[in-house]
């Protein structure tokens, strides 16, 4: 992958979600700042590293992963249909690009991943339909891993300062987005909407 911009433009064509579920709160993590938060990790973290996309959902966290060079990634999604088109869009990005590392899927709760990794993405629920499921799906990347890139609602920011020290982490560095959610499930009342999302980059300690 030879520049941010070719990542954000490769990730971008990927497929969605095909019926989002609303208590899953399955949303697309936009492709311009997924590939600003894994090009800022690619280098040390990501580039012939094994990681882990928890709740990987169609798979973009995971792919971008793979392109800047991981030579093993997880993809753990528990809807089928997700992980399907997760695979499909896995099958697009090795056509277009020779060499990638290998993909494994697996069908489980990510807070059920038990294996050890070198690098865990998580864009999980913010936990608006299920409280504090952010927390749990943080967990579980600092358990498994020794660098976390996990997004959350900006306004959780706070509360999840003062919770991850007692998870076992660090916070070391944050970048602040604003995330596009578009009109993807019933109860949306507006074609897109922006919401403030905060990405938190740790290391298990």
């Amino acid at each position: 992958m030879r520049s941010l911009k070719e990542l954000e433009v490769t990730l971008s064509k990927l497929k969605g979600f095909q019926d989002a579920q609303v208590r899953q709160e399955q949303y697309l993590t936009p492709s311009s700042i997924a590939a600003e938060a894994l090009w800022k990790a690619h280098f040390e973290h990501l580039n012939g590293k094994v990681s882990v996309d928890l709740g990987a959902g169609t798979g973009i966290l995971g792919i971008g992963a793979l392109l800047l060079g991981s030579k093993r990634v997880y993809f753990v999604e528990q809807d089928p249909s997700a992980l399907e088109i997760c695979r499909q869009n896995v099958a697009q990005a090795e056509s277009e690009y020779s060499g990638l590392g290998e993909a494994v899927f697996l069908l489980q709760d990510a807070r059920e991943f038990a294996l050890p990794v070198d690098t865990a993405l998580t864009n999980p629920p913010f936990g608006t339909r299920q409280a504090h499921l952010d927390v749990e799906f943080l967990k579980t990347a600092i358990l498994s891993s020794s660098y976390v890139v996990s997004f959350h609602k900006t306004s959780t920011v706070p509360f999840l300062v003062e919770k991850i020290p007692k998870l076992g982490a660090k916070l070391v560095d944050r970048l602040d987005f604003k995330f596009l959610l578009k009109s993807t499930m019933a109860h949306h009342t507006r074609m897109k909407k922006y919401i403030d999302v905060s990405c938190l980059i740790l290391i298990p300690i």
